[in-house]
């Protein structure tokens, strides 16, 4: 697995204190930041640079799906999963359909969030094989 700067988009301190002392124990994750809003997310992401943003689907603002395209647009854009309280179907097509790289459900978290990441990774990988 690579190393990931992450930063965490979700207006629930309770879950993002929760991700916070689930990504520390994984010695490739890094948490460069989280916000609570959006109005806040695009400039600490151009800040940070992070290469993994968890964005809540519900952040206040402007909801997570709709978010996730002005996210995608910016240079250096970091990877997003999208994260939902529940594990819907509907949301992880929505999310898909935005532009995100992934969707994980805060209910497994902990199941899906390594799979999702891995996901991207070998995406990447595979890219760079393409262009070599």
């Amino acid at each position: 697995m690579a190393f990931h700067r992450v930063f965490i988009a979700d207006d629930s301190l309770a879950f993002v204190d929760s991700a916070k002392r689930f990504l520390t124990l994984e010695p490739t994750m890094v948490i460069v930041g989280h916000a609570a809003s959006a109005s806040v997310v695009l400039e600490r992401i151009a800040e940070l640079r992070p290469d993994l943003l968890l964005l809540s689907v519900n952040l206040p603002g402007a909801g997570g799906l709709e978010f996730v395209p002005r996210i995608k647009a910016l240079a250096h854009a970091p990877s997003v999963i999208v994260l939902a309280l529940d594990d819907l179907e509907d949301y992880r097509t929505a999310a898909i359909h935005a532009g995100a790289d992934g969707f994980v459900a805060k209910t497994k978290f902990v199941m899906q969030l390594a799979p999702a990441i891995a996901a991207i990774d070998a995406k990447a990988l595979a890219c760079v094989k393409i262009h070599d």
